[in-house]
């Protein structure tokens, strides 16, 4: 087929994806079916639990095992939706207000919906607010959250540099232990698309890497507590400083690793481990400090520099999409954004300031002209 869209062209290659899965699954059916045949089976028989073939000639009974089907391999088998990014290269941020939150730094921010984000500063505690300002609820908190995530039940979780641990917070205010991630200390911290937990660990947030000096990304079952490794799956390269992660829309983990305390790096990994790529800035020769990282609902990367105060949009495959240049407020500049569902982007800032721009359509709004089109993310 030529001259396919991008749609088109991603609907044909489910379809084709899918006739692959029939094909196959045909061609296992058959090749069971001439097995029993040829074998001389004349019956199936269930018993303890699993099913199996009797055969006439008293031999032994083939016993049906379920087959080794997990998430991974039916993503490997279907392929990965990519965003191509085209459509951010050209919109616009529209500013829809701004507040003051504090007199120093929004240290954490976690934009949810319904136009409202968490923050937290080291004066405030961990406030929802709405986006002009108004405080909407406040969590009681002994110190400053590393990071924060969101369950699909109103739960906050958060790591606790110092104690070690994950905890959370339940939607009456109480806090519960979760996971214990001694002797490492854990930073970023994310949901998966399966509501399993991603988490930042390292012995010291110190960009020293060695045999005695773990750096890794967790994932954690909630269900049962196991925790994986998934950073590099092998390779000789070595993560210096995580500490922020989250996982994109294709299974994709987005990672910023610090290099020092003025450079780093995003690292993307693949769901099941190993590196996709790498992005240390626009310009080889220019200083990149990513100093925080959002995505948005078609995977998009946004990663907030504090080096030019801008924004760097890249899409899944990592191709840089275009730069946002952000305010700089006095001696207050841009150190902490998030994106949320919404369609809202939050950028807060260090002096406490708070900016919120409305980033793609969140309510429809009619052209004034005909036929003219509107400019969105």
């Amino acid at each position: 087929m030529a001259n396919l869209t991008p749609s088109e062209q991603c609907i044909e290659d489910i379809r084709k994806a899918a006739d692959r899965v029939c094909s196959e699954t045909n061609q296992l059916r058959d090749s069971m079916i001439a097995r029993v045949q040829l074998e001389g089976a004349n019956g199936i028989c269930i018993g303890d639990g699993k099913m199996g073939i009797k055969e006439s000639d008293g031999g032994d009974r083939l016993v049906f095992q379920p087959g080794d089907i997990n998430r991974q391999k039916i993503r490997a088998l279907l392929g990965r939706l990519e965003a191509n990014g085209d459509m951010v290269k050209n919109a616009q941020l529209w500013k829809i207000s701004s507040f003051q939150f504090a007199t120093r730094a929004v240290e954490v921010l976690e934009a949810t919906y319904n136009e409202r984000a968490w923050l937290c500063s080291s004066q405030t505690g961990l406030c929802l607010v709405g986006r002009n300002g108004n405080t909407v609820t406040k969590r009681n908190i002994n110190r400053v959250p590393e990071a924060i995530a969101m369950s699909d039940g109103g739960e906050i979780y958060f790591t606790s540099y110092r104690d070690m641990s994950v905890k959370k917070i339940d939607t009456s205010g109480r806090i519960g232990h979760v996971v214990n991630t001694s002797p490492l200390h854990p930073l970023g911290l994310c949901f998966t698309n399966a509501e399993d937990l991603l988490i930042c660990v390292v012995d010291k947030f110190d960009f020293v890497t060695g045999k005695d000096k773990p750096k890794d990304i967790l994932k954690v079952k909630l269900d049962n507590g196991v925790a994986t490794s998934v950073k590099f799956l092998g390779g000789d390269e070595k993560l210096t400083g995580p500490y922020r992660v989250l996982e994109n829309i294709n299974g994709d983990i987005v990672l910023i690793d610090g290099l020092s305390e003025t450079s780093g790096r995003i690292v993307v990994l693949y769901g099941t481990g190993g590196v996709k790529f790498t992005y240390t800035g626009e310009d080889a020769g220019d200083v990149f400090c990513p100093t925080h990282v959002s995505i948005d609902y078609n995977g998009n990367i946004f990663v907030l520099d504090g080096e030019s105060n801008s924004i760097h949009v890249l899409n899944s495959a990592g191709t840089l999409q275009r730069k946002i240049v952000l305010d700089v407020m006095g001696r207050s500049v841009p150190n902490i954004l998030s994106i949320g569902r919404d369609g809202y982007m939050w950028v807060g800032y260090s002096y406490g300031e708070v900016v919120v721009y409305r980033y793609g359509r969140t309510n429809r709004v009619m052209s004034r002209k005909i036929n003219e089109k509107e400019t969105y993310f």
